[in-house]
């Protein structure tokens, strides 16, 4: 969701696809954002890797948050359409919530924000971060 013309509603597709399947899928969002992650929660994803995460700060402020996901929850794609009645007391367990690190800072405070509770993976966006050292 990051790089292309692709949309929110051109992932319906691909999330119905996945789900024929058996095939997880995990949403590369646009935004590291409160707003951008509860829009992309909404569509049933099973994670969501948030990009550009260079600090402990950055990495909290993604965390879905603990408790009240969103009245909003009978109405999207995630809850069944509030068919799944254990939807609220569950969706944080079987969510994978991944961060990407694409720059020197965040090299340096990796181990730090390896340590925020909520975020089950740290992947290295090596492109961008070899950018950052000043290696296109």
């Amino acid at each position: 969701m990051e790089h292309g013309h692709g949309g929110i509603s051109d992932m319906f597709p691909c999330l119905y696809a996945f789900a024929a399947t058996g095939t997880a899928a995990i949403l590369r969002v646009s935004e590291s954002s409160a707003t951008w992650a509860k829009k992309f929660l909404d569509l049933g994803p099973q994670g969501i890797m948030f990009l550009v995460i260079d600090s402990t700060e950055s990495a909290i402020d993604i965390i879905p948050p603990i408790g009240i996901r969103d009245s909003a929850h009978s109405i999207v794609r995630v809850s069944g359409y509030n068919i799944d009645e254990g939807y609220l007391g569950s969706y944080q367990e079987e969510m994978v919530i991944m961060c990407q690190v694409e720059s020197v800072e965040g090299v340096k405070n990796v181990g730090e924000i390896s340590t925020v509770d909520g975020i089950d993976c740290i992947q290295m966006g090596s492109l961008d971060l070899s950018a950052s050292m000043g290696y296109l």
